[in-house]
């Protein structure tokens, strides 16, 4: 087995994991939908969290030629997959937890869950980039902190629209970068 595997193969499940609370928390709400007000923003911040996710993965697999499979390697992997999942696992209430409105759950929440996932990703990608800064595309300059003031004022803004609005930017970053990953290179 090639040393990362070893050490990917503990951040990919804890990771699918942080997926799997997310879709469960979304298929919850599906059947609890005509019984409590649903609303926008935990929904929006559940499709956040499985965009951010995925880019995740592929910023774990990007670090592939730094990650040995010792053991400050798998520590530090547990610490950051560790506080996703905790994230993930709280953008929905749990079984048995009675809400009647999700979006005084998702304020109730929010501010944890975006700073978490914010640290995550500073970990991980921070100095990935840090590394690379002389050769980072002209792109990163004006999607990364766009992408992290959004995160921050996503954790700390009261006003309902304005939450669904950098929500709906945070997405939206992910979805344009998909979509450019998409389009074959020209010849």
């Amino acid at each position: 087995m090639p040393p990362f595997s070893i050490v990917f193969s503990l951040f990919g499940l804890i990771l699918g994991l942080s997926v799997a609370a997310v879709l469960t928390g979304f298929a919850r709400v599906l059947r609890m939908r005509p019984k409590v007000k649903m609303g926008w923003l935990s929904p929006l911040l559940g499709a956040f969290v499985i965009l951010d996710l995925i880019s995740f993965w592929n910023g774990a697999w990007r670090a592939h030629d730094y990650i040995r499979p010792e053991y400050g390697f798998l520590f530090l992997a547990l610490i950051i997959t560790g506080t996703y999942y905790l994230a993930a696992s709280t953008v929905f209430p749990q079984a048995g937890e009675t809400v009647a409105d999700f979006d005084a759950h998702y304020f109730e929440n929010r501010r944890w869950i975006m700073l978490a996932i914010g640290f995550c990703n500073l970990a991980v990608f921070g100095w990935q980039d840090a590394l690379a800064i002389h050769t980072l595309p002209l792109a990163w300059w004006f999607i990364v902190p766009e992408y992290y003031v959004l995160v921050i004022i996503t954790a700390f803004a009261r006003s309902r629209w304005l939450s669904i609005a950098c929500l709906a930017a945070l997405i939206g970053i992910y979805v344009l970068l998909a979509a450019r990953t998409l389009v074959p290179p020209k010849f």
